[in-house]
């Protein structure tokens, strides 16, 4: 399924899936990124993001996102907890915090993010706008990009979103599972 959104919160994506920013400074070199809406788990290559894309659609009560207290990684395919990040969105200062880091996602980026700021992390800003869109849109997206912000041997990455919330609270968590693509 393949939404139109003309913008949500500072984010243009359009029909065909084509991230385009008011702030385009951080994507002027990344001319061939894009994040979508996600809908289609035939479309997902990666093992652990297919695993957990199907987790989080058992997780649905009715027509509601998946709530918080859903995210139990006992029950998560133990082959993709390594790969794994938890972001809290934090309404009152608008910004990401993140909760969990696998231990795969720690070694390709260099760094233990648990319990920092998603914004002042290296390539941060941008993970944070795609946050921000999922916040805003309560959908699940999919984002495929370069490697950029690591020494690490990898070229190119890809990460599953998938939203968490309740009613009186539409977006509380993220949950990302990363690809990293070595070069």
């Amino acid at each position: 399924m393949d939404l139109a959104i003309s913008q949500v919160s500072g984010i243009a994506v359009n029909s065909g899936g084509g991230l385009v920013s008011e702030n385009r400074s951080e994507f002027n070199s990344m001319s061939d990124d894009w994040v979508r809406p996600f809908h289609d788990i035939d479309a997902l290559t990666d093992q652990n993001q297919r695993m957990l894309f199907r987790y989080w659609q058992d997780s649905h009560l009715g027509g509601d996102l998946p709530s918080p207290d859903c995210i139990d990684p006992l029950a998560f395919p133990t082959a993709a907890l390594p790969f794994l990040v938890l972001e809290e969105y934090e309404r009152d200062t608008r910004r990401f915090r993140t909760r969990l880091t696998g231990t795969a996602y720690r070694d390709a980026v260099g760094y233990e993010g648990t319990n920092r700021r998603t914004d002042e992390t290296p390539g941060g800003h941008a993970a944070a706008e795609r946050l921000h869109w999922i916040v805003e849109a309560s959908q699940p997206y999919w984002y495929q990009g370069p490697f950029s912000f690591s020494a690490r041997p990898w070229t190119a990455f890809s990460v599953l979103s998938l939203p968490f919330g309740r009613v009186d609270e539409p977006v509380s968590r993220v949950l990302c599972v990363f690809d990293f693509q070595p070069g």
